[in-house]
């Protein structure tokens, strides 16, 4: 383990301490705790949700695409077509600039 890592490494564990700490000291102060707003605590609840799915590596976010199979298939063909046309005229215009370097016309292989 270098210097880094083990630097992250601590810097991860104070991080957690002070959330541990942080957490206890709300959630132990029931006064503190009536005291929010219905929204203080949904939008507590939703990030401390979401901070604790991240942390275990699970999803925070669910995407959905509306295209079908064959709309997919379709789009990643249009898409390889154009990649392949950018890629020939980037090989054409370098075979150009090896001709001209070369001392012959470009285009008379």
């Amino acid at each position: 383990m270098g210097m880094i890592d083990a630097l992250r490494t601590a810097e991860d564990s104070k991080i957690t301490l002070a959330l541990h700490k942080i957490l206890d000291s709300v959630l132990s102060d029931d006064e503190l705790l009536d005291k929010a707003t219905l929204q203080q605590r949904v939008t507590s609840l939703a990030i401390l949700t979401d901070k604790r799915e991240l942390l275990a590596g699970r999803p925070t976010a669910r995407y959905e695409t509306t295209l079908s199979d064959d709309d997919i298939t379709r789009e990643m063909t249009r898409i390889k077509r154009e990649l392949l046309e950018v890629e020939t005229i980037e090989v054409e215009a370098e075979e150009a600039e090896i001709e001209e370097a070369e001392g012959g016309e470009p285009g008379n292989s």
